[in-house]
């Protein structure tokens, strides 16, 4: 009897251990499977991941490689893109400036008049390439840019000029902002070269002046625009309320309108109603009332001064005849005859 129950107390001990066994070797193999079913989730993942990535990879465009030579040009000035020493007196009446083309429209004059406010720089008549204007100044005026540039400048009268417009335009509500004042040379020349390879040189000068050839050189020129035009120079801002303004007002502060409507085959440029010009109150009064450019005008002041001349030689020579006639009557014996003579022409 001792010995069946030591049995049945080794056998049961080993039946213990084999249920602990089966329960172990379950637990390794479910733990397995998890590891197992985790590293395949993992694996699937980073499958996806990789497909996406490449996915991504293939539908992103690269970058297009721009050469130095591709690299576009970087215009001058958004809005110049079409279309730039005088003295603080003004010109004497007995130097007028000749205005007059030449036949040959190859031939370029040199403008020499370089201290005269009604200096004449149009496409027969060039600065030098050298001329830079004294007394330039920064007008106390709004500019639609901010920060320095060259181009804010403008002679010192043109610009005390301009400060009054300003000023007269901001006490009856308009918004006006300066845009290009004056540009060197070399700066035109850029300008210039921009539009000619963009638009032609044919279309790019009737718009754009060749350097030497553009007013804004003299320091005497400013571009103006407004928020109605969004700061650029449009030709419809002549038809704002500030480009209306403008052109019925500049004249009171010595400008004009440069290049007015319709008169392009005199002026040689398309209409600028935002190209003001300084010549001075008188001259800008008579271009205004009269409704002609600076090349008419100058004319007819050329003109005028020749006529004056031509009566003052005709004067004198009435004169002289006169003379001879009392001459004649002095030497004549008859003294009586001679007073006769002067009560008769009296």
């Amino acid at each position: 009897m001792t010995k069946m129950r030591k049995l049945l107390f080794y056998f049961s001990i080993i039946l213990i251990s084999l249920v602990g066994c089966t329960n172990s070797q379950l637990k390794i193999e479910q733990n397995n499977s998890f590891e197992d079913e985790v590293k395949l989730q993992s694996d699937s993942i980073i499958t996806l991941g990789k497909k996406t990535i490449a996915k991504t990879l293939r539908n992103t465009k690269k970058p297009k490689e721009v050469s130095l030579d591709e690299t576009p040009i970087d215009p001058p000035n958004s809005a110049e893109e079409r279309e730039e020493e005088p003295p603080t007196q003004e010109p004497p009446a007995s130097d007028p400036t000749p205005t007059t083309p030449p036949k040959d429209t190859n031939i370029e004059e040199i403008t020499t008049n370089l201290d005269d406010l009604l200096i004449l720089v149009n496409k027969y008549r060039k600065l030098p390439s050298d001329y830079v204007p004294d007394q330039l100044v920064i007008p106390n005026v709004p500019f639609s840019f901010e920060g320095y540039d060259m181009k804010k400048q403008m002679h010192k009268v043109a610009a005390e000029a301009l400060e009054r417009l300003f000023q007269r335009a901001k006490e009856e509500g308009i918004e006006l902002y300066a845009l290009s004042g004056y540009r060197s040379y070399k700066r035109q020349e850029a300008i210039f070269n921009y539009n000619a390879k963009k638009f032609g040189e044919k279309e790019a000068n009737t718009s754009s002046a060749k350097p030497g050839h553009s007013e804004h050189q003299t320091g005497l020129a400013m571009d103006i625009t407004s928020v109605s035009v969004a700061f650029a120079l449009k030709q419809s801002f002549g038809d704002t309320i500030e480009g209306k303004w403008l052109a019925e007002n500049v004249f009171k502060f010595g400008f004009i309108i440069r290049y007015p409507k319709q008169k392009e085959e005199i002026t040689g440029y398309i209409y600028e109603p935002w190209h003001i010009r300084y010549v001075g109150i008188e001259a800008a009064t008579a271009i205004m009332n009269n409704s002609i450019t600076l090349e008419e005008y100058l004319n007819s002041y050329s003109e005028g001064n020749d006529n004056e001349e031509n009566e003052g030689s005709s004067d004198d020579g009435a004169s002289s005849d006169d003379g001879g006639s009392s001459d004649d009557g002095a030497s004549s014996d008859d003294g009586g005859s001679s007073d006769d003579s002067g009560q008769k022409n009296a």
